[in-house]
């Protein structure tokens, strides 16, 4: 099976002298699989995700998506046309927009129709049917990321990053979302990267972790 992410001596240096980033990063994702990346603050977790969405540029290596190249030395397709979903750890919902219109966003070019019947299809999976008309500061913490995933999830994605998406949230919501995260994944059968630094999380949504630190992956398994 042909990976859906790989990533082939990928490197990032912010500035001249400084210690790089992320050094000689190489990793396949599957199809399918939930891979929870796991490294400490300053590991180099949160810039590898900027480099497979497109929003940092690699000094060196290759950054493949369903064997298209994405970035090299040669070649630099913009994260918009990635097909690649993201969630931040703050959630980074339109504030000024409704919830329906939050998921919508990332459908713009698909006709009314197709983008009700997807926004509806979501808001019942996560069992927010109803919310459409609220705003994201009339939501609790998990609502607003279980919205958060689901709007990353509306344009179907080839790949899905989660940047630590329960960092905020208190020990009982984080239990229950990381556990309704792993069942919609699993449900729409996404291929994701969950970063965080939190083992526990790892072990409850991953199917395969990777160890990072100082920049380099030391471990998957």
């Amino acid at each position: 099976m042909n990976p859906t992410l790989q990533l082939d001596h990928v490197a990032r240096t912010y500035a001249p002298g400084d210690r790089p980033a992320v050094r000689d990063v190489c990793l396949e994702v599957p199809e399918g699989e939930l891979l929870a990346l796991v490294g400490e603050s300053g590991s180099g977790k949160t810039t590898l995700l900027r480099l497979i969405c497109g929003l940092e540029k690699p000094d060196a290596g290759q950054v493949s998506i369903n064997q298209r190249v994405v970035a090299d030395d040669r070649c630099w397709i913009p994260p918009e046309k990635r097909h690649v979903g993201m969630v931040f750890q703050s959630g980074a919902l339109f504030p000024h927009l409704t919830v329906e219109e939050n998921i919508a966003y990332g459908l713009r070019k698909a006709c009314r129709k197709r983008r009700c019947q997807r926004v509806e299809s979501l808001l019942c999976l996560v069992g927010m049917d109803g919310f459409q008309k609220r705003y994201p500061h009339e939501l609790s913490g998990g609502e607003r990321q279980r919205l958060a995933v689901i709007r990353a999830l509306a344009p179907e994605p080839e790949i899905v990053l989660l940047d630590e998406p329960f960092s905020n949230l208190d020990p009982g919501l984080r239990r229950g979302l990381r556990g309704e995260i792993h069942r919609i994944l699993k449900e729409l059968r996404t291929t994701a990267i969950l970063v965080t630094h939190d083992t526990e999380d790892a072990l409850h949504v991953g199917d395969r972790l990777a160890v990072l630190r100082d920049g380099r992956i030391e471990q998957t398994g």
